[in-house]
């Protein structure tokens, strides 16, 4: 999502210019963001590869694993690092409450920094969340994914059915306004932000295409085992482990 993230940190994006780098391979903090970026290390604190071969994971608060027990370790980047990806040396850029805009300014300078042999990109709910029109999407993801060509894989996951997760249907235009997990007010009525969804997962099936990358179809059906919306923690919007378990499953099976 790329996942929504709260009101604070869409602010504090757009108010702010991120701040980038990595320190010796620790844990190092993104200005304004509130949350570490992991770079080149395990849940352990120690290396996470031994190989120069490297996995990048860009995103917003699903990969920064926002709302986990352990952030670093139950989130699914490392998970799918762990499955598909285990001599790579994992560099985690993402920051909450990043829209595409932003990590094309924060995110994919440190991306390209580490040389990556292989990238996971999940940002649009936050895009979607903000009201980035479709055109504008299309032009940054295309923009994106031809600076990473050099990678030798790259992963793209599209939009779930974020109409459907409870802090977004708690945000609905007739929503009931006592729901205290909606944070967002300025969200169009149902049937318009499903419009708008199945519109970003055509741009994204477009450019992926385009691109030679891979798409992750996080869509699932509603009620159904891979259905995400059911698998948020109390607020409504972030991923239990369990969630973070079937992204990790998806990503690995587009990456096979």
């Amino acid at each position: 999502m790329a996942c929504l993230h709260r009101t604070r940190a869409l602010v504090a994006v757009a108010a702010l210019v991120l701040a980038g780098g990595c320190t010796d391979g620790a844990p190092v903090e993104a200005e304004g963001a509130g949350r570490p970026v992991e770079t080149g290390t395990g849940p352990d604190g120690g290396p996470g590869g031994g190989s120069r071969d490297v996995y990048v994971a860009m995103g917003a608060s699903d990969t920064t694993g926002e709302e986990l027990p352990d952030p670093i370790g139950q989130a699914w980047p490392w998970l799918l690092r762990e499955r598909m990806f285990p001599d790579h040396e994992y560099v985690n850029v993402g920051v909450g409450g990043a829209p595409l805009s932003a990590a094309l300014l924060d995110q994919l300078p440190r991306a390209l920094d580490a040389g990556p042999d292989v990238v996971s990109i999940w940002l649009n709910g936050n895009d979607i969340l903000i009201g980035v029109a479709p055109e504008d999407y299309e032009v940054q993801l295309t923009r994106l994914l031809a600076e990473l060509d050099g990678a030798e894989l790259v992963l793209v996951g599209n939009a779930p059915a974020w109409d459907r997760f409870p802090a977004l249907r708690a945000c609905a235009p007739d929503a009931p306004r006592r729901d205290d997990r909606c944070f967002w007010r300025g969200l169009p009525p149902p049937d318009d932000l499903r419009r708008i969804i199945a519109e970003y997962n055509r741009i994204i099936a477009r450019v992926v295409r385009r691109a030679g990358a891979e798409l992750v179809d996080l869509r699932a059906r509603a009620g159904g085992p891979g259905d995400l919306a059911t698998m948020t923690v109390e607020d409504g919007l972030h991923w239990t482990p369990q969630g973070h378990r079937v992204l990790a499953s998806r990503f690995a099976a587009a990456a096979r």
